[in-house]
């Protein structure tokens, strides 16, 4: 059975809102029919690659296969972006976050009468602070938390795709813990794990 992917048209740059929904029906193994390419999710030595394959591919003409999406190890989280080894390469790349997870996004602004003013301490934690009725003022987190390599811990694989460049703040690597530096990224995590913010009062509930 296929399902059917959202509207896209051709070359249209996508949202990191239908990335998401695009990632969301590849890993639920669908074969989606974007205008002519079929994108599906595959399982190789290198973990899960979105793979799309063209129009001429379907008309018979082989080797017409382009990998659309690529796994990367998580080395380091920072407030927009996550500095990733590509596998199995091992080349060092920055990765934005998916627009809604980026703190530069909401942080200190206000949206639908919601103020979001985030942890100083973690770019994974945010106040919403509910403008009309400040009772409802409540804390999110991000769940599922992106986890970086540790020695214990390989880290995080996600799998990123090619995405309009956008100039945001990281580390700079000639003055390690001084003053970031402004770069374009052209890279986007797929967010196949689904993370999102959500109530912090409805964890404990649960």
């Amino acid at each position: 059975m296929t399902d059917r992917a959202p509207y896209f048209r051709r070359g249209q740059r996508l949202s990191a809102r239908g990335l998401n929904r695009l990632g969301a029906l590849a890993e639920r193994g669908a074969r989606l029919k974007v205008f002519g390419p079929d994108i599906r999710l595959i399982d190789t030595p290198m973990g899960k690659v979105i793979i799309a394959s063209g129009a001429e591919r379907e008309r018979g003409v082989a080797g017409d296969v382009s990998t659309v999406g690529l796994p990367y190890r998580l080395l380091e989280t920072g407030p927009d972006w996550l500095r990733c080894q590509s596998i199995p390469e091992g080349d060092v790349h920055y990765v934005l976050k998916p627009w809604e997870l980026r703190r530069s996004s909401l942080d200190h602004i206000e949206r639908n009468d919601i103020w979001y003013d985030y942890d100083p301490e973690c770019d994974d934690r945010r106040l919403a602070i509910y403008r009309p009725d400040l009772e409802k003022s409540q804390w999110e987190i991000i769940i599922i938390p992106y986890v970086a390599q540790s020695p214990d811990y390989l880290g995080d694989v996600i799998v990123a795709l090619p995405h309009t460049p956008v100039s945001i703040e990281i580390p700079n690597p000639d003055e390690p813990g001084g003053e970031p530096i402004r770069r374009n990224i052209d890279l986007i995590d797929l967010n196949l794990a689904g993370r999102e913010f959500v109530r912090e009062a409805d964890l404990e509930l649960e």
